[in-house]
């Protein structure tokens, strides 16, 4: 097997200054190809490692038995550690050209990798992989939400692309490179809703809409709200507090969490089998599906148009078009009457985009960072994806204007190591000194809470902006700066900081974002404040009237039928 390293067969393994427990050419007598237990391959490996002659090991044992077993997966892995990918990749080779099995073997190992928050070890793999499964969609669509969670939006593009050439006849890959567009401050709102409504026509057909059979005996209005996942902070107020003698719920999903906020009917959502998971909508005779995930599967059966009326809420990125939806939830902030000629749907306002309910076990609202460290930490806790260059370069001008001033960025991507990596080289090359920055991994609820007591600014991130983690940081005394942009993803903190009557804090241009942070850095008797008061505001406030919600969305369900 070639290596291509530079060791070659003749030259001895062992140096003078190898560990006497470790000699590799003891190794090779002990371990030859016949007596070679590969299950040992792991522990070898870290035993080399801890005396610092994991190459020599590696290298011996990759020659020797890179085709052989399951200790294959373990010298893949070392491989990787040591960086040594072309070796690696030669590894993969072999196993596969020696046994066709290997391939699925090492696809799961994968998927184990993800598992262990190994991002880019799993993309190795799936790019290697990729040659040996051509006409496997699973394969693709695995590496593409890999390379997302990695917050490689480069890698995410490419592959979309490249499973959308090998897959043409399969839509959703041509989705998925136009949603990632979305976090490309460079590209238009003007320019994504072209290509959504483009992609849409070019993939599905107009359908009658849904006449209810009308068989059921109650009156009521059925509303149906569907996901493959959900959103319990928004969903979970509106299915508490909804009138159920005027309006009747059904919730499609296949997430585990529904039963602990509804007692109600579940559905499941049988995404695999859209034929059948269509016809069972039909059999419901909805009035009103609401889609929450804006993903191809679920967009794929509002196609068949299973209700009287359709629309989406919390994950509408941009317009659907007409094939998908008649309406959007939303508010005058996240789409503004300006841009309301550019969606297909009719916008129907809400107090605020989505109430939000918060964990009942949250940390208490600590003092200022800042009075105990003698310096202002600036936060971001969102998906590694939201991180481009652009913004990162405003961050750096941001920490160049506040002396001693340090960013935290937190995201689950960075349990990964070669993660971290990039994102300090990224941050060093836009301006950001290694001593200012600092990158955590995620962590659970609620035990995510106890990260905004480490902070004393939050940073909303451009131009895909946060929901969920700017109410949390508000919830926890954190004043959050965000820049408006152009779309529906840039609005989603102005929403919820226009809810809580706190609009100085909502910027329009790089400057005014940088002017409003550095004034919050500058200003502990306001940090102070907001951390006193801010638990009542946030209750006073549309993200928390729970009721006032319900009963809005109800009048605009009643409103929306009375029109038919």
């Amino acid at each position: 097997m070639s290596t291509g390293t530079s060791i070659s067969e003749s030259e001895p393994l062992d140096s003078p200054d190898s560990s006497p427990s470790l000699r590799m050419s003891q190794l090779q007598v002990a371990f030859g190809r016949d007596g070679f237990d590969l299950s040992d391959a792991h522990e070898l490996v870290c035993l080399a490692h801890q005396a610092h002659k994991s190459e020599f090991l590696v290298e011996w044992l990759a020659k020797n038995h890179g085709s052989m077993g399951l200790g294959v997966l373990s010298i893949i892995s070392a491989l990787l550690n040591l960086k040594r990918c072309e070796m690696a990749q030669q590894c993969v080779d072999d196993a596969v050209s020696f046994n066709r099995l290997y391939g699925d073997y090492l696809f799961h190992f994968a998927d184990f990798l993800v598992s262990q928050h190994q991002y880019v070890k799993a993309c190795y793999l799936f790019e290697w992989l990729a040659d040996y499964r051509a006409d496997d969609k699973t394969l693709y669509l695995k590496w593409s939400k890999v390379a997302y969670r990695a917050g490689n939006q480069s890698l995410y593009e490419k592959v979309c692309c490249l499973a959308q050439a090998k897959f043409p006849d399969a839509p959703e890959f041509e989705l998925s490179r136009i949603r990632a567009a979305i976090y490309d401050p460079n590209i238009t709102r003007e320019e994504i809703h072209c290509a959504s409504r483009e992609w849409a026509s070019k993939n599905f057909k107009a359908v009658k809409t849904c006449v209810a059979n009308k068989t059921r005996i109650d009156a009521r209005p059925r509303v149906g709200f569907m996901g493959d996942y959900i959103h319990p902070m928004f969903l979970g107020p509106l299915l508490a507090f909804h009138e159920s003698s005027k309006i009747e719920i059904e919730l499609i999903t296949n997430d585990a969490r529904a039963s602990q906020l509804w007692s109600g009917p579940i559905h499941p959502l049988d995404i695999t089998k859209p034929e059948r998971a269509a016809s069972r909508l039909r059999e419901l005779e909805l009035d009103v599906l609401i889609e929450m995930t804006g993903r191809y599967d679920e967009l794929n059966l509002m196609a068949t148009r299973p209700a009287r009326f359709q629309g989406s809420w919390i994950a509408t990125n941009l317009t659907q078009g007409p094939w998908f939806s008649d309406f959007v939830l939303a508010d005058p902030i996240l789409i503004p009457e300006s841009d309301r000629d550019d969606w297909s749907e009719k916008i129907i306002d809400m107090p605020v985009w989505a109430p939000f309910k918060f964990y009942s076990q949250t940390a208490d609202i600590g003092e200022c960072p800042s009075d105990v460290n003698g310096y202002v930490t600036f936060g971001a806790c969102q998906r590694a994806m939201k991180f481009n260059d652009h913004l990162l370069s405003l961050w750096a001008e941001l920490l160049s204007e506040v002396p001693r001033s340090r960013l935290v960025l937190k995201d689950q991507s960075f349990a990964d190591p070669w993660v971290c990596e990039v994102m300090l080289e990224r941050c060093l090359r836009s301006g950001i000194s290694s001593e200012c920055i600092s990158l955590e991994e995620g962590t659970p609820h609620p035990a995510y809470y106890d990260y905004y007591n480490t902070i004393d600014v939050s940073l909303d991130t451009y131009p895909y902006g946060g929901g969920i983690l700017t109410a949390e940081s508000l919830w926890m005394g954190v004043p959050v700066v965000t820049l408006v942009g152009d779309r529906f993803n840039s609005r989603l903190a102005a929403s919820y900081l226009g809810a809580l009557g706190r609009e100085e804090w909502i910027t329009r241009n790089r400057r005014d974002y940088i002017s409003t942070a550095k004034y919050l850095a500058h200003s502990p008797g306001v940090r102070q404040d907001f951390r006193q008061s801010a638990r009542e505001e946030m209750q006073a406030s549309s993200i928390m009237d729970y009721a006032a919600f319900a009963r809005a969305w109800e009048k605009s369900i009643f409103k929306l039928l009375d029109v038919s």
